[in-house]
């Protein structure tokens, strides 16, 4: 059992909850008229069979936009890592069914100075299995060909310059408590 501890920007946790993937998530947030819910479930049930994490019902459910309207720089990048990941990387946990931690208290205070507020709570869990990885790849790259190869480098562990580790926990989760 491996202990991390996660930033919690939204949401509170209770000692001991242990946290699983959504099977059945709602389908009507304007997918779009060209897709019809069946063909959502039908796609979830194949591609996501564990079910999704918060972090893959935002970025594939609810992060929607008129279908004449482009997607933002975030949903793209999601999108790009998880092509690479489905076609290079099918072994390793999707971001879209992962929750997300670091292995030190010290790594996610300065993720929480960084990206969260001053009063987002961080929590202690338990897992079993994790993946760590580099998250200063998490960007575009400027060009397809980098943001492919960042997407690559990404998963496969490589560092960076300066890598800023987090890890993509693979559910179940426990929530020992609120960390020291």
């Amino acid at each position: 059992m491996a202990t991390l501890y996660t930033v919690s920007r939204n949401v509170t946790f209770e000692d001991g909850a242990i946290l699983s993937l959504k099977r059945s998530v709602t389908a009507d947030k304007g997918n779009g008229e060209l897709v019809q819910h069946q063909e959502i479930d039908e796609y979830l049930s194949l591609n996501y069979p564990e079910g999704l994490s918060r972090h893959g019902i935002k970025y594939l459910l609810e992060k929607n936009k008129p279908s004449d309207e482009p997607i933002d720089d975030d949903t793209a990048m999601e999108m790009l890592f998880e092509m690479v990941r489905m076609l290079k990387f099918p072994q390793k946990n999707s971001r879209f069914n992962s929750f997300f931690g670091f292995e030190s208290l010290d790594a996610a205070l300065d993720f929480k100075n960084e990206y969260g507020k001053s009063d987002d709570p961080i929590y202690k869990v338990e897992c079993q299995h994790y993946f760590r990885t580099d998250m200063n790849w998490l960007k575009l790259g400027g060009s397809p060909l980098r943001g492919l190869m960042f997407a690559q480098n990404y998963w496969k562990g490589v560092p960076s310059e300066s890598p800023r580790w987090e890890c993509l926990i693979k559910f179940p989760i426990q929530i020992v408590g609120l960390a020291d």
